[in-house]
């Protein structure tokens, strides 16, 4: 849990969300973020909100964070941490971009379970991006271990975007990538 509160506090701080919101009393823990010019919670904040009375609404919120930093990556092109992470904003073999988003999607049931019935929501790269931060946030090692080539992007795009500090804990905030992290 300390992780991704710690994830979501450096994500407020480096400007990629104006508001976390945690709230309790829903029947169901549900998770959303909300980018600047979306009219769910304001236009002009950017916000992570995680409601509910789950068991694991830590899962929630880095998956959450994760969308944020998706949102927030990237340059004047509109590259996005996804299409850095699968290989969609430059050209690559079609087997590739299967390859990864397969490992991800392994990572994806392992992390959320097998939620029948939204397989193809589940699949698209974004939700795909979220999980993977969110996994990697929670649980690093494994993350790195159960994939290997994503984890070795996202180390590369937090060294080239500098938000490996999201991944840190209050103990060790050097990041993720730091052995120290379990």
């Amino acid at each position: 849990g300390k992780r991704a509160e710690t994830a979501a506090k450096r994500v407020k701080e480096r400007g990629a969300v104006d508001r976390v919101e945690q709230k309790g009393n829903a029947k169901s823990l549900q998770g959303k973020f909300s980018p600047r010019g979306s009219r769910d919670y304001g236009i002009d904040d950017s916000v992570i909100r995680v409601q509910g009375n789950a068991n694991q609404p830590e899962r929630t919120l880095a998956h959450e964070v994760g969308h944020a930093l998706d949102s927030d990556y990237g340059d004047e092109r509109g590259n996005t941490l996804t299409g850095e992470l699968f290989d969609l904003d430059r050209p690559a073999s079609e087997g590739e971009t299967e390859a990864l988003a397969d490992e991800a999607f392994g990572l994806s049931k392992k992390a959320r379970g097998d939620f029948k019935g939204q397989e193809q929501y589940r699949r698209q790269f974004n939700e795909l991006t979220a999980d993977l931060v969110g996994q990697a946030i929670v649980q690093p090692r494994a993350t790195k271990r159960d994939a290997p080539q994503l984890f070795g992007r996202l180390e590369d795009a937090a060294e080239k975007e500098g938000f490996g500090d999201v991944f840190g804990n209050e103990d060790e905030p050097i990041g993720l990538f730091n052995e120290g992290n379990s």
